[in-house]
């Protein structure tokens, strides 16, 4: 059976009042008079204000919930999951001259920060560069400048800046040329295409994609997907763990190469390229045999089958591991499963000791396989 569902429709305010008057009249009531300025269509009409600033809120949260209608803050938070922000305003720069009326015989000091307007508009502010000395007997200095604030205002035609906020004396200050490079905050249509383009599909740019992406590459075991890593420059992190530990630099290289291909570059992404910082992990076991079994024969079984749960493979036992991902630690309780599935009926006892729990790791880790101490007991 088929269900018609009607679309949403924010009706106006005078809707609204027209459907409230006909449950009224369609309603069993004896009150007919609802011309203007009777007493019940004031009342209705009170009542309308709150019932449609109710379904203005209710039709304002439904659109901030799609990247399509959203806006402001909202657009901001439907982009944090692929790691898409806005992008700040960026602050102009160009050069200055300052020059003094007089040479001096000693050195003027023009400290960082020295503060700069415009006679032609008092509301734009820009500052000096870094500590400077107009050195004596000199009448000029070249320098550079920067806007206080970031946005296109900044982008000023040459001689615009003629001001020191605090007069110097004897001293004036111009730019010879246009400041540039001067940016706004970006706006949501922008934000809005950056978000769409990240999650073209609801896969392409997503955590599963750059992971399938890269473990395409040869050599590749996995890959960990860091958003907005602690890295500045870079919106997103790849940890390659390799099939071979450490990962080697020629699969890093392929795996940053393909993420640099027109086809994998998204939304204006960057991204970064890592091999995971290694935990070792020495594993020691102490184990009684049964009678009749050779120790030497039995522990190099367990050691294959170990390292088919740490690095991926089929134990002797028939059990596919695929190995252990980057970030993923391991189970305390797996591991002792392993060493009892491995050994079989030629196991008495055994204790393991290193580990003794669970072990975590951070997101950009990976366990790798140190020593396997095995020591027999009676």
């Amino acid at each position: 059976m088929s269900t018609t569902i009607t679309p949403y429709v924010l009706e106006d305010p005078s809707a609204v009042l027209q459907r409230m008057v006909n449950y009224f009249q369609g309603a069993p009531t004896k009150i007919t008079d609802f011309n203007q300025g009777s007493e019940v269509l004031n009342i209705l009409s009170a009542v309308n204000i709150s019932n449609y600033e109710l379904r203005q809120l209710v039709d304002y949260i439904l659109q901030q919930g799609y990247v399509q209608t959203a806006t402001g803050d909202w657009l901001d938070a439907l982009g944090v999951p692929f790691g898409i922000l806005r992008k700040s305003a960026i602050q102009s720069t160009g050069p200055l001259i300052i020059t003094i009326g007089t040479a001096l015989d000693s050195d003027t000091d023009i400290p960082d920060g020295t503060l700069l307007t415009c006679s032609s508009d008092l509301t734009l502010f820009f500052q000096t560069v870094g500590d400077q000395t107009l050195t004596a007997r000199s009448t000029t200095l070249n320098l550079t400048g920067i806007a206080t604030a970031g946005g296109v205002d900044g982008n000023v035609a040459a001689g615009v800046i003629d001001t020191f906020y605090v007069p110097l004396e004897d001293l004036t200050v111009t730019n010879p040329s246009a400041f540039s490079e001067g940016m706004d905050v970006e706006d949501d249509t922008p934000l809005r295409g950056r978000i769409i383009a990240a999650g073209q599909g609801s896969i392409t740019g997503s955590v599963s994609w750059y992971a399938a992406e890269g473990s395409s590459i040869e050599g590749v075991h996995d890959v960990g997907v860091i958003n907005n890593p602690p890295i500045p420059g870079y919106d997103v992190e790849l940890i390659i763990n390799g099939n071979i530990q450490p990962t080697p630099t020629d699969v890093i290289s392929a795996v940053q190469a393909l993420f640099e291909q027109s086809d994998h570059e998204i939304g204006g992404i960057n991204v970064l390229v890592t091999s995971p910082i290694l935990v070792i992990q020495n594993l020691v076991i102490s184990i009684a045999l049964m009678p009749g079994f050779d120790w030497d024969t039995v522990t190099a079984t367990l050691r294959s089958d170990l390292t088919c749960y740490f690095k991926g493979g089929t134990t002797s036992y028939g059990t596919d591991f695929p190995g252990l991902n980057v970030g993923g630690g391991f189970s305390y309780m797996m591991l002792q499963m392993v060493i009892a599935n491995s050994l079989g009926s030629a196991l008495l006892t055994f204790n393991l000791s290193s580990p003794s729990e669970d072990v975590s790791i951070n997101p950009d880790q990976a366990v790798e396989l140190g020593t396997i101490t095995l020591t027999q007991t009676s």
